[in-house]
């Protein structure tokens, strides 16, 4: 535990949203969310605080978002909207920012997996994307002309924008990847692009993504993978939410949890698997950087 939990603030809290692993509730009395464990399976709010403070925080620093471990009173789970959804005997919560979109920010543009909430004259903006995997699978044929990603949105018939382009060195790379997908928005997007481009963010989660050296196929006769791959695992499934005002710009981690690899590694495996067999890392229809 990075240090003492601290008492929930007695807030009356509704539902926001609800994933897999956790389930989150905001309130009018506060700016704050409230994150709470869902599947109980999923490591502990504990074991989340110390992987967070441990790995992650060292590695990427101020852009991991902040947040309080709270003590849970004794009945408030029970009171909740969903109870039955949440996991009832977890004594702790996450009380965190709120890195949605500011309230002035009330236009939407939603397309290849990335929400843009802008205000009227793009004064400020709040973009929210998972930045994928940064850097292909180790175990992609050789002659692939899709990286993990695009392989990926292929299968599913899910359009993304290419994070080989989006997180791009070149600027332009990155800033063409986003009007491509929102044409007439260069001028607005050009502090983001270089964001994308230049932030020390992008560079460490590239790192701590190579430390997954065999691929979660070449994992195969390991009793157990390596710390390594399962921080490379979560780094591949983060979110980040970017705040851009005129030049300024702020983004933040979040879902950067510990992965369950009882639960998730023959689920990777497998999906590997069909991408390879299946041959989407070589067939057309994307415009992945590793065509050009």
């Amino acid at each position: 535990m990075s240090s003492l939990p601290t008492p929930l603030p007695p807030y009356k809290w509704t539902l926001l949203t609800a994933g897999n692993a956790n389930v989150v509730y905001k309130s009018d009395e506060t700016d704050l969310l409230l994150r709470l464990r869902r599947n109980r399976n999923a490591p502990s709010t504990a074991e989340v605080d110390e992987y967070l403070t441990g790995t992650i925080r060292p590695a990427i620093g101020p852009f991991l978002f902040h947040y309080t471990v709270v003590n849970l009173p004794l009945g408030f789970l029970e009171s909740l909207p969903e109870a039955e959804n949440l996991d009832l005997g977890e004594p702790l919560g996450l009380l965190m920012e709120n890195l949605g979109p500011k309230p002035n920010e009330t236009n939407v543009l939603k397309s290849h997996a990335v929400k843009i909430n802008y205000s009227d004259n793009w004064e400020s903006y709040t973009v929210e994307l998972k930045p994928k995997w940064l850097l292909q699978s180790p175990t992609a044929p050789k002659d692939s002309i899709n990286c993990r990603t695009c392989a990926l949105q292929l299968k599913r018939e899910k359009p993304r924008i290419c994070p080989l382009k989006l997180f791009n060195e070149d600027e332009q790379t990155s800033l063409q990847a986003l009007e491509d997908v929102f044409p007439g928005t260069q001028k607005q997007f050009e502090p983001l692009a270089k964001f994308f481009s230049n932030s020390e963010l992008f560079a460490e989660i590239r790192h701590m993504q190579h430390g997954d050296e065999l691929g979660i196929l070449g994992y195969a006769n390991y009793v157990q993978v390596p710390p390594q791959f399962v921080t490379a695992m979560t780094m591949r499934d983060v979110s980040l939410f970017v705040h851009v005002q005129g030049d300024s710009v702020n983004g933040k981690i979040v879902d950067a949890d510990l992965k369950s690899v009882s639960e998730k590694r023959d689920y990777w495996a497998s999906l590997e698997t069909d991408l390879i067999e299946g041959g989407w890392y070589e067939k057309p229809g994307t415009n992945c950087l590793l065509r050009n």
